[in-house]
């Protein structure tokens, strides 16, 4: 008897890049952050991650994971994440949001005259932004807010001193962990001039 010979036939479908969603993320500013891009496709993908458009890393590989062990504030920003084949391709856009506590710039010094109007502003910036700025008057306990700008109608000689601008906002990650407040300040030595007082003359008894 002849013996019978079977063929088997291997068939391969290819096919074009499929991408999951990638979550867009939070992270406070100096914390580590991972980007996964992960493609299923036939044959293998080039994975491209994108940051407005510029590349910031590549694999031939179904898994490309992107570290950052520190990120800073220029991290912020579009984000892309690309696959291609000879079959098609895919992309998939996510943002980075990179989390800071309040940076608060004030003038160091102003003048203003006895009885006229006093004006203070104090820059911030913050993400995400505060939700209370105040002004602080440590020598007398007064405390103005909720505005970055300090406005005394007339200013008064007990006005003198320091004031501190003082900013706060919540910094809530995306991966779970704690929110952390953030605060920041500035001072300002304020002057109030004045014109001066009637003198006094005292006597001294002589012996």
């Amino acid at each position: 008897l002849a013996n019978a010979t079977s063929n088997e036939l291997l068939i391969k479908v290819l096919y074009a890049p499929k991408l999951p969603r990638v979550a867009s993320q939070r992270a406070i500013a100096g914390s580590s952050v991972g980007i996964n891009c992960t493609a299923d496709a036939n044959p293998v993908a080039k994975l491209t991650l994108l940051k407005s458009n510029s590349t910031l890393s590549e694999a031939s590989q179904p898994t490309l994971l992107h570290s950052v062990p520190s990120v800073t504030r220029n991290l912020t920003g579009a984000y892309s994440c690309l696959a291609s084949n000879s079959i098609g391709s895919a992309r998939r856009d996510f943002s980075l949001t990179v989390l800071y506590p309040p940076a608060v710039q004030a003038p160091s010094s102003v003048m203003v005259r006895e009885g006229a109007s006093l004006q203070v502003g104090c820059n911030v910036e913050a993400e995400p932004p505060p939700f209370t700025v105040n002004w602080r008057h440590p020598g007398s306990g007064r405390l103005l807010g909720n505005s970055s700008q300090l406005l005394i109608t007339a200013a008064a000689r007990t006005d003198a001193g320091e004031w501190t601008c003082e900013a706060q906002n919540l910094m809530s990650p995306s991966d779970g962990r704690e929110p952390r407040n953030g605060r920041g300040s500035a001072t300002v030595q304020v002057t109030v001039q004045y014109p001066p007082g009637m003198p006094v003359v005292a006597f001294t008894a002589g012996t």
